[in-house]
């Protein structure tokens, strides 16, 4: 069979679940068996990606992506501070801001990370 522009095509995608999703997608799909619209899988399938609302909720992104220059950044300010222990040419209150500094920064990623988990917590509680 060829085909044509005015004809219509269906498309097929494959889903792949874990098993908790899967375990939620059955149970979903069982509390429906009395249907008989939703006797198949595949209609009830069909209607629930066609017919639910999507909510997009916006996660502040992982500070796990920044840890690691972070933590690159900080072993750099650690060379500088024993460099200049060892050579005194720098202050010590060159020195304090530098550990100030990378404090804040640590401090920053914790805020981050709380931010991260609290919101992704609401998330899941909204579901």
């Amino acid at each position: 069979m060829s085909w044509s522009p005015g004809r219509r095509r269906n498309v097929q995608k494959l889903l792949t679940f874990t098993p908790e999703e899967w375990e939620q997608v059955d149970a979903n799909w069982t509390a429906c068996a009395t249907d008989p619209r939703y006797e198949r899988f595949a209609d009830f399938a069909r209607a629930a990606l066609t017919r639910t609302q999507i909510r997009v909720i916006e996660v502040p992104p992982s500070p796990m992506a920044i840890r690691g220059e972070v933590r690159r950044i900080g072993i750099n300010i650690n060379e500088l501070t024993h460099l200049a222990n060892r050579t005194g040419t720098v202050s010590d209150a060159v020195l304090e801001e530098a550990i100030d500094a990378l404090e804040r920064v640590d401090a920053l990623i914790e805020r981050l990370a709380d931010e991260h988990e609290r919101a992704l917590a609401d998330v899941w509680q909204e579901d």
